[in-house]
């Protein structure tokens, strides 16, 4: 029951706060999404060699940027939005995944010469 009651608490609070904040009349900076990035699509490259070349560079100390304003752990969904939200934004973002292959469970593998998607469940 306290449980519960501290979740209201916390919406409401969180309701009046951004409410304020979208009522103030302070300059807000640039929006990232003011500038049209969008480009036409890459030819797709279905050399498996060449995709691997791009998709599995394995981590090293000297490839890391000195100045980082954020770390992101994970390159699945999630982890590749805020990366993608928090450069916009003007931020060096780093993405790190333990997997050998950016993607999280959206990423494809080869077994016997069948490349298999293990994400079609998030769109079926």
């Amino acid at each position: 029951m306290a449980f519960l009651f501290v979740a209201c608490c916390v919406l409401v609070l969180g309701i009046v706060f951004f409410g304020y904040q979208r009522h103030t009349n302070k300059p807000r900076g640039k929006s990232p999404f003011a500038q049209d990035c969008r480009r036409a699509p890459a030819d797709y490259v279905s050399d498996h060699n060449e995709r691997d070349a791009v998709l599995k560079q394995g981590f090293s100390p000297s490839k890391v940027p000195d100045e980082l304003d954020a770390v992101i752990i994970g390159s699945g969904i999630g982890g590749l939005t805020t990366a993608v939200l928090l450069s916009r934004a003007g931020l060096k973002v780093l993405v790190i995944e333990q997997h050998d292959q950016a993607g999280g469970c959206c990423h494809t593998f080869y077994e016997k010469g069948f490349e298999f998607d293990t994400g079609i469940h998030y769109i079926g």
